[in-house]
């Protein structure tokens, strides 16, 4: 019965993925439905792994007979030992979507709101995806400290090193304080004074904005576009060289040089202006979403390297990336569940994105008890020799040959997270 739930589990993810790609074509309350249920389908399956995964005693040595071939009997058992360390893999599979869901709000959710911070640094405008810079930054110095120094004072002051899924663990409380940060960062956001009348411009042009009225030509639907220079703001078609007078030190000031507190991610022909709060503090929100990289990310390939033999390692590589994939496709579902928390303008009374970072993290928060009780269960492939029909633990080792990790004392491998950094450069 088991193996069966399982199997329907991972069929269900697959429909469950289908629900959310056409989520993302239709609107309103369909729209709704149709992405609570591929939301419930992902969280139900990998809940089903977690509970069914866990002690596998269940997999019996039932497989249909093997024709009568030299070695056919140890062929077999091999293959039922493979398949046994995929299946007890599955739990932390599951979990691990919950992970790549906050990694992927940096392509998302968090681009939405740097859209509307102050990123303007003078008359330069900087783009809000450029801070996800600083999550391949944050890796690329981090990591040497943390795998030379943060580990081996772990150790020292244990007796014992952290094993790979203790490591991983540590990375869903940092991405969980990542969303927590970036919530904290739009309630304050909200708060802050829209940056044309932080900077003297008169309220009253575009819903008392400051932002006036024509840095958007509604007859042409299209905006101004801001440059140092605003040669394209001073057209015929837009401001010209209409002056208003600041509220702060009542000098007359250019309407055009309002464009540019309209944000460069509003539409054609709308309103989407800029709150003053800087839009810096985005630094720490990617900076904890990079720590839990080098903690769970890269611990990730150790772990569903290290598990299985050699002969599975692309398969069940494939599957951590698999992983990843889910967890792309449960963002898109948390964006289109909380679809009318997330406006075009963020600034609207309806707007509560700050909600959708607290819901993500406690549910991370939640994923991390259920890891730590899991984990404490899991017995690590070096400890199970008996499966292999190997008289000790060394030919394990041994028998996997130089490449082989032994996850109680292994450290983080400085080869696979340094390409996990560069790739995102």
């Amino acid at each position: 019965v088991e193996g069966k739930v399982v199997s329907l589990s991972a069929l269900f993810l697959l429909i469950a993925a289908l629900f959310i790609i056409i989520s993302f074509f239709i609107e309103d309350q369909a729209k709704f439905i149709v992405s609570i249920i591929g939301m419930c389908l992902i969280l139900i399956c990998c809940g089903l792994f977690a509970v069914f995964c866990r002690d596998i005693s269940w997999f019996r040595d039932d497989m249909p007979e093997v024709p009568k071939v030299q070695d056919a009997d140890q062929r077999r058992s091999k293959t039922i030992s493979n398949l046994r360390d995929v299946v007890r893999l599955l739990p932390y599979w599951g979990m691990l979507v919950a992970f790549w869901v906050c990694y992927n709000q940096q392509s998302t959710n968090f681009q939405l709101q740097g859209c509307q911070m102050n990123y303007l640094v003078g008359n330069t405008l900087l783009s809000p995806a450029f801070f996800s810079m600083f999550d391949a930054l944050v890796i690329i110095l981090a990591l040497p400290l943390v795998d030379n120094y943060l580990y081996p004072f772990i150790t020292r002051k244990r007796g014992k090193p952290l094993t790979v899924l203790q490591k991983m663990n540590i990375g869903f409380v940092l991405v969980a304080c990542g969303m927590i940060t970036a919530g904290v960062i739009e309630n304050f956001r909200l708060k802050s004074e829209d940056a044309a009348l932080a900077n003297g411009y008169p309220a009253g042009a575009s819903d008392a904005t400051g932002v006036q009225a024509c840095c958007v030509n509604t007859e042409l639907s299209e905006n101004c576009a801001w440059q140092a220079s605003g040669s394209n703001c001073r057209s015929s078609s837009f401001c010209g060289n209409t002056t208003v007078t600041s509220t702060t030190t009542g000098e007359e000031l250019f309407s055009w040089e309002s464009c540019k507190y309209n944000s460069e991610c509003a539409a054609g022909g709308l309103f989407l202006p800029l709150k003053n709060l800087v839009i810096w503090y985005q630094i720490l929100p990617y900076a904890f979403v990079g720590m839990g990289e080098i903690f769970t990310a890269a611990s990730s390939y150790e772990l569903f390297y290290s598990e299985v033999d050699a002969e599975f390692r692309s398969v069940s590589q494939g599957l951590n990336l698999w992983s990843t994939s889910f967890g792309a496709f449960a963002a898109g579902g948390v964006s289109s569940v909380f679809a009318s928390w997330i406006p075009s303008n963020l600034n609207s009374s309806n707007a509560h994105l700050d909600y959708v970072f607290y819901i993500i993290a406690c549910v991370v928060i939640f994923i991390s008890f259920i890891w730590y009780n899991v984990q404490q269960t899991y017995v690590y492939r070096i400890d199970r020799a008996e499966e292999y029909s190997i008289s000790s633990k060394e030919e394990v080792s041994s028998k996997e040959g130089t490449n082989s990790f032994n996850p109680a004392d292994s450290t983080l491998s400085m080869t696979s997270a340094t390409e996990l950094a560069l790739e995102k450069v």
